[in-house]
């Protein structure tokens, strides 16, 4: 990764509203393993605000098909 690339990365991971963002379209698998990343991060998935933002966002936790045993 270049100089750019990782000025560009902090910039996003530094912008708290941008990150929920991202975080809010992950799986509750993937957000249980996020919560452990960092203590700011841990405080951005379990802010109130948060879930109410992911509450609105489509995200992987919804069915993508039905099964059936015959």
């Amino acid at each position: 990764m270049d100089s750019s690339e990782s000025e560009s990365a902090e910039i996003v991971f530094s912008i708290d509203d941008l990150l929920m963002k991202i975080l809010a379209g992950l799986s509750l698998a993937s957000l249980r393993l996020f919560k452990s990343v960092c203590k700011r991060w841990l405080s951005l998935i379990t802010d109130p605000t948060f879930n109410a933002l992911r509450t609105r966002t489509p995200n992987a936790d919804h069915p993508k098909g039905l099964l059936f045993q015959l």
